[in-house]
C-alpha cells in the first residue's frame, strides 16, 4: 500500500466529483502528505492521516487552485479510507 494508490483513488473520486458539478474540473493532479508532523515512515503508527489537493487550475504565477480532500491509512490492516474536504 502507498501514497501513490491513496492519491490514484482520490483522483478517481474528484474527477467524479467535477464530472457531477460539485466541484469545478478538470482534475489536473492530486497530492497528498501527512498531516501535522505525521509520517509515513514511521513505523510504530498504526495510522497516517493525509491532507489530499486535487488541483484544477493552474494560476497565472504558476500556483495551483483547487480542492482539499482526506484520507487515513491503516497500516495494520492494510487499508485506507478517503473523502472530500480537510482532515
Amino acid at each position: 500500500m502507498s501514497i501513490t494508490q491513496v492519491e490514484s483513488s482520490i483522483m478517481e473520486m474528484a474527477e467524479g466529483h467535477a464530472n457531477s458539478s460539485i466541484i469545478d474540473g478538470p482534475v489536473i493532479s492530486v497530492s497528498c502528505s501527512p498531516v501535522s508532523g505525521g509520517s509515513v515512515d514511521d513505523l510504530l503508527a498504526l495510522t497516517t492521516v493525509l491532507e489530499c489537493f486535487a488541483a484544477t487550475e493552474v494560476n497565472p504565477n504558476g500556483s495551483r487552485s483547487g480542492y482539499k480532500y482526506h484520507a487515513t491509512m491503516n497500516w495494520e490492516e492494510e487499508t485506507y479510507t478517503y473523502g472530500f474536504g480537510a482532515p
